[in-house]
């Protein structure tokens, strides 16, 4: 198994990284994008679209706090209409048919309605068994997402 990180990003906390396995490779995240960083949805597209050109066939992972209050999903088929008119992140998110395995609120404040800002996307969403949420940790208000991924079958040739 080989380990390599991929690139570093424009974000303020992100990190990219190869993992080679026999039979298969996987490009990993982890974002946190500020919100108050207004470039953070064009750098995450930017490494987004390096990571998909220079890593066609790879597994591709992308975890974290996005920050994407703006984004309006509907669960279960994607991103909205004006979504994705109005952002070309959201736009390439459909055109390399990335999906989003977070389907319930991760982020709840007294007097703001629910939002995803932490999201898990990938390209194999068969690989994804299970993302659920957990009790937030001390006094945040992002609760953390736990996503069950697929185990690699090991197969012994004779």
């Amino acid at each position: 198994m080989d380990v390599h990180q991929v690139m570093s990003a424009n974000l303020d906390k992100t990190t990219w990284v190869s993992l080679s396995l026999p039979n298969k490779m996987f490009v990993l995240s982890s974002i946190y994008s500020s919100p108050c960083q207004l470039s953070s949805e064009r750098a995450i597209d930017e490494m987004m679209q390096f990571i998909l050109c220079n890593f066609p066939k790879a597994t591709l992972l992308m975890t974290g706090d996005f920050n994407l209050s703006s984004m309006s999903w509907i669960d279960g088929q994607g991103m909205t209409r004006s979504s994705l008119e109005q952002n070309p992140l959201f736009q390439d998110l459909a055109d390399n048919f990335l999906y989003k395995t977070v389907t319930m609120p991760t982020r709840m404040c007294l007097g703001q309605s629910p939002s995803k800002l932490d999201l898990v996307i990938t390209n194999d969403p068969e690989k994804v068994i299970r993302t659920q949420t957990l009790i937030p940790i001390g006094s945040s208000d992002h609760m953390p997402v736990l996503s069950s991924i697929q185990q690699l079958q090991t197969i012994k040739i004779y």
